[in-house]
């Protein structure tokens, strides 16, 4: 998928789901538990949907966002707030923000994107950048997600493991002995019509792991499974896991 197939993809996603009304919310309420606002970092922020509404809190802003035009329009959302701004085009992997320290890190279903056997050194690089008494939450659907496994089952789809969904990263958090709590809340996806609700459901994570589904069979089970009452709904759980700064109690 080119860059800008992945935008037109991911707009239509943003303006189809309603997780951004819960997500937003549950981000907030991290900030009083924040030793100090100074440093956000959001790693794979696509358009700014999270760091440009949390940036009034915080004075600087670090962008990680592969994608130059997503990378631009982020940036030009905070701007003109008067803070300053640090952005990195291109994968965190590659990014380099010396020894920067942020308040809160936020990687929201970033990881699907990365490779299975780079999550645990992708996750740890994010704690390393987290500030004393900082939080990091990342956003992943959930394992255990009623929609996922009817697509698995539908479609005949193998994942790896627990990849990739939140129990992957759950594990790598474990084993590091990472400090961390696990919140759920439950999301949709709501279009008019199954072509449309099959476009967004090439991001959606066990997707990537669907290799001999035709389209015809994609349809045929957003039909049977999705359709509702004049619309086709895809209901979805997703786990953010909120992260301690090592040493915190």
């Amino acid at each position: 998928m080119s860059d800008s197939d992945f935008r037109d993809v991911f707009n239509l996603l943003v303006s189809t789901t309603d997780e951004y009304t819960h997500l937003l919310p549950l981000l907030e309420s991290i900030l009083p538990r924040l030793s100090r606002t100074d440093a956000l970092l959001d790693v794979g922020a696509g358009p700014g949907l999270f760091s440009a509404p949390l940036s009034t809190h915080f004075d600087h802003i670090g962008i990680v966002e592969p994608d130059p035009v997503y990378c631009l329009e982020a940036v030009q959302k905070i701007l003109p707030m008067g803070k300053l701004v640090t952005a990195y085009n291109g994968v965190w992997e590659a990014a380099r923000f010396r020894e920067q320290q942020f308040d809160l890190i936020i990687c929201a279903h970033v990881l699907y994107f990365v490779a299975p056997e780079t999550w645990d050194a992708f996750i740890q690089k994010m704690v390393r950048h987290l500030a004393p008494g900082g939080r990091m939450a990342i956003a992943l659907v959930a394992k255990g997600d009623d929609a996922s496994e009817v697509i698995r089952r539908t479609l005949g789809i193998e994942v790896p493991g627990s990849h990739p969904f939140s129990a992957a990263a759950i594990e790598c958090l474990q084993a590091h002995n990472d400090a961390f709590e696990v919140r759920s809340f439950e999301a949709g996806i709501t279009a008019e019509t199954a072509d449309k609700l099959l476009e967004v459901l090439a991001l959606f994570p066990i997707m990537r792991y669907d290799k001999g589904s035709t389209k015809e069979q994609r349809l045929a089970m957003i039909e049977a499974h999705f359709k509702g009452d004049g619309h086709y709904r895809m209901p979805y759980t997703v786990d953010v896991l909120i992260v301690e700064a090592p040493g915190d109690t």
